[in-house]
């Protein structure tokens, strides 16, 4: 019956386990594919604003001195990605201890019945023994008290067949 709640219970783990596994797959190909995707439109946007920029230079050229200040929109906009990656992250690890605390809940679970299994099975056998224990000590009892009885009438037959 142990043996069998424990490969039970060693199944259940390993499957847990590859559960885990195969999430955190799915979640670093989905990583992967929202960073190409934001490089992509990092791409789109920086082709958008060279553009723009081509363009307002031809309808104002005196307005050139706008052209250093595109360094420090780019850098914006990267910042702006690496927190919004560094957000992403932190959601994948707060999921992943989630899921943690959820074996470890399980395993402490299984632990707890299988020590109140154990801690039944103890004082059932120590019930048992004591009854067996009573059972004997009154037999005992009760031989020595019908030998006592035999012993007084052989005595008594013995002081009778005397007189």
């Amino acid at each position: 019956m142990h043996l069998h709640l424990l490969l039970l219970q060693q199944q259940q783990l390993l499957l847990l386990l590859l559960l885990i596994l195969l999430l955190l797959l799915l979640l670093l190909l989905l990583l992967l594919l929202l960073l190409l995707l934001l490089l992509l439109l990092l791409l789109l946007l920086l082709l958008q604003l060279l553009l723009r920029l081509l363009l307002l230079l031809l309808l104002l050229l005196p307005l050139l001195q706008l052209l250093p200040l595109l360094p420090l929109l780019l850098l914006l906009l990267l910042l702006l990605l690496l927190l919004l990656l560094l957000l992403l992250l932190l959601l994948l690890l707060l999921l992943l201890l989630l899921l943690l605390l959820l074996l470890l809940l399980q395993y402490y679970n299984y632990y707890y019945y299988y020590y109140y299994y154990y801690y039944y099975y103890y004082y059932y056998y120590y019930y048992y023994y004591y009854y067996y224990y009573y059972y004997y000590y009154y037999y005992y009892y009760y031989y020595y008290y019908y030998y006592y009885y035999y012993y007084y009438y052989c005595y008594y037959y013995s002081y009778y067949y005397y007189y």
